[in-house]
């Protein structure tokens, strides 16, 4: 998925953030936003399917591409968002904390079954 693609789930993230109210500073950096006072979020989204270059459709996956950005959120175990898009559509799956995601590099969709997920209501009552 492209830069363009993540900016559109970021955008969404935005749209439910303010469809309860809550304030949000987009950041852009190590992290994508700070949520209320302080709470740190990395977005991660990623398509229902995708072809690879020999045309062979494959479910998808999140990249966590920056090796030093990893460490980072890992170390400070910052929550995680993750998005999943089809087309023009959004879905949030939920949210799990950094320190979990062991530093993967790649989190395929299947896989976040294997994770204890928060949905999004349930997050939104532990940010202050």
């Amino acid at each position: 998925m492209g830069k363009v693609e993540g900016v559109q789930a970021e955008n969404y993230f935005i749209s439910e953030l303010n469809r309860v109210g809550l304030m949000y500073e987009y950041i852009d950096g190590w992290f994508d936003f700070i949520v209320g006072k302080s709470t740190k979020v990395e977005v991660k989204s990623c398509q229902l399917a995708v072809k690879d270059l020999s045309e062979v459709l494959r479910e998808g996956r999140f990249d966590f591409t920056n090796g030093a950005t990893r460490i980072l959120q890992h170390t400070q175990n910052i929550w995680v968002c993750f998005i999943l898009r089809h087309y023009d559509d959004f879905m949030l799956l939920g949210f799990i904390r950094a320190g979990e995601l062991e530093q993967k590099r790649y989190i395929h969709l299947h896989s976040l079954f294997n994770y204890d997920l928060v949905p999004f209501d349930e997050w939104i009552k532990q940010i202050p």
